[in-house]
């Protein structure tokens, strides 16, 4: 994806019917038309830079370097028996505030966040039944 940044020297500043500021703006590429985008380029006032955005694999480059390594994912154990024991793990180190819903369940995202890989509302509700049995004896 492609963005055009500009900054101006003089706040206020107006050019292609835009007002530029002292403090960098980020346009779409296709913002402006290629005439528009000649004016700015060629006006002393602004410093304008293109910036291409590229999604890679595991991170997040720009024309400007990468921007951050993403972390590797975890692998979803395929027997039920240690998927439900990680995710009752999970559940033990959640945040009773933060992490659980109204009804008292934990939210299935705060345990993909824990687990590093997605679980289904089912595996949930399996895991947090051994959970409770656990803790009540």
């Amino acid at each position: 994806m492609k963005f055009i940044e500009i900054t101006s020297k003089r706040e206020g500043f107006r050019r292609c019917n835009v007002r530029h500021s002292t403090t960098t703006s980020r346009h779409e590429h296709d913002r402006f038309t290629p005439d528009e985008l000649k004016t700015l380029k060629s006006d002393p006032q602004l410093i304008v830079v293109e910036v291409e955005e590229k999604i890679a694999k595991s991170k997040v480059e720009t024309t400007k370097g990468p921007l951050f390594e993403a972390p590797p994912m975890a692998t979803k154990p395929e027997n039920a028996g240690e998927l439900t024991e990680a995710i009752v793990k999970a559940i033990s180190e959640l945040d009773e505030t933060a992490d659980y819903t109204i009804a008292g369940t934990p939210r299935v995202a705060a345990l993909e966040e824990k687990l590093g890989y997605g679980v289904t509302g089912e595996e949930v509700t399996t895991a947090f039944e051994q959970y409770k049995k656990k803790d009540n004896d």
